[in-house]
């Protein structure tokens, strides 16, 4: 027959409980094992296609707001013109600035596209 042992709870009570030893099993191998399958899903890949596609959208969004930021407050025109010699037509013009926009999505298209196949092949 097992022992009662009389306890008192926070209301000043008495109750009495039995002195049971039960064994608490451990956690720790099967935690391990959950967290090792776990590990193994971490591994994140890109989609190359849609990586580039932010990364062009991107680019020509911030083509055409410095377009109109030198156009509408009149600070960064040197910029303007050192750009223009590596995108042929980019100006300040609308026509400049729509060439320009689809110029930033070519370039962060094909960044985005490489950089996200190249980081796919390294893992």
């Amino acid at each position: 027959m097992a022992k009662k042992k009389v306890v008192n709870t926070q209301k000043g009570t008495r109750k009495t409980a039995k002195r049971t030893a039960k064994k608490i099993p451990s956690l720790a191998p099967k935690l391990q094992a959950e967290v090792s399958s776990l590990a193994g899903a971490m591994e994140v890949r890109l989609n190359a296609l849609k990586f580039g596609l932010a990364m062009g959208i991107l680019c020509a969004l911030s083509m055409v707001i410095f377009s109109l930021w030198v156009i509408y407050v009149g600070t960064g025109a040197e910029w303007i013109s050192m750009m223009a010699q590596f995108y042929f037509g980019y100006s300040t013009s609308v026509k400049g600035t729509l060439l320009g926009a689809v110029y930033g999505f070519v370039d962060g298209f094909v960044g985005g596209f490489a950089f996200a196949w190249i980081y796919n092949r390294l893992l």
